[in-house]
């Protein structure tokens, strides 16, 4: 064998290596990260925090995607909406604490995982854009999520495990674990920044509001789509089921906007009706979930949406 025939084995032999101890690093890391979050088991405390936590679930509008009616933020959390993610088909799993269709047998700390990083009880990949900007939450809001997602009414609807993970994906995922994991508050942030907290995490208003093109871009965060490629069909009554889901909305930067004002903000905060008359489509803008905000959060929501310069 040649001295470049020895070189090219030794280098294959090492990236083999790399490989496979980049897997075991990664689901170990993403193992142990998962019980970082201890059960709760004094019941106030756990009470206290499911209040919390379903308040967060609404409002984030976890039903959106993963309710069995997404419009209806009473409808249990049981999946089946099929979504789509950066150009895949995903099918919005059950997270009701059904033990065995559900995540009724997963831990707190499991949760949260699967909400900050997209990581299944298993360790897979399950999903990468619909969660993003739930990585933020603070670890306070994400246990109370956790909490309250295990108090829930168990629904058994059997679905297939979504799996997006790649022999790439899960090397890239292991040598640069920062990338998904030091990311989030540890404490909730201060009322100064409740705004931004509540747009950006709480109800990850950038998941249909900013292009795919401009989501690393935080000077474009949240400019969506030009209204003229807008079609209507999407944000009226009676929009049709069969188009992608989540769908690309306008641009909300509306510092000095000719169009809204916070009077009418608020109103589509609590109605989905927007200026002229007409009202969103609740199977694609979450609205009826955001109708819950307390008055208090409305209004630091839509300040913040107000103070973006276009």
């Amino acid at each position: 064998m040649t001295r470049a025939s020895w070189r090219v084995s030794l280098l294959a032999v090492c990236l083999i290596y790399l490989f496979v101890a980049g897997a075991c690093s990664f689901k170990k890391q993403y193992r142990e990260n998962g019980h970082k979050y201890q059960d709760i088991s004094n019941p106030k405390l756990r009470k206290k925090l499911a209040k919390e936590g379903k308040y967060l679930v609404t409002v984030a509008s976890c039903g959106s995607c993963h309710g069995d009616d997404p419009g209806d933020p009473n409808s249990p959390l049981s999946g089946g909406r099929v979504v789509t993610d950066n150009g895949r088909k995903l099918v919005a799993s059950n997270i009701t604490s059904d033990l065995n269709t559900g995540i009724g047998n997963w831990s707190v700390g499991e949760i949260v995982r699967a909400l900050k990083a997209s990581i299944s009880q298993g360790g897979k990949k399950i999903a990468s854009g619909p969660h993003l900007g739930y990585s933020g939450l603070s670890s306070a809001d994400l246990r109370a999520i956790a909490v309250y997602l295990k108090s829930t009414t168990a629904v058994e609807n059997d679905l297939a495990e979504n799996s997006i993970q790649t022999g790439k994906q899960l090397l890239v995922g292991s040598l640069f674990p920062s990338k998904v994991t030091s990311k989030g508050y540890t404490t909730t942030p201060p009322e100064t920044r409740r705004g931004e907290y509540l747009a950006n995490s709480v109800s990850n208003c950038k998941a249909c509001h900013t292009p795919e093109e401009r989501m690393l871009g935080s000077d474009k965060a949240f400019s969506g789509l030009d209204e003229s490629l807008l079609d209507s069909v999407q944000r009226l009554p009676g929009a049709r089921e069969d188009f992608s889901f989540p769908v690309k909305g306008p641009n909300v930067r509306l510092k000095n906007s000719q169009v809204w004002d916070k009077d009418s903000l608020l109103k589509f905060l609590s109605s989905g009706a927007v200026p002229g008359g007409s009202v969103v489509a609740k199977v694609w803008c979450p609205w009826p979930y955001f109708a819950n905000f307390t008055a208090k959060d409305k209004n630091l929501l839509a300040d913040y949406l107000l103070s973006l310069e276009p």
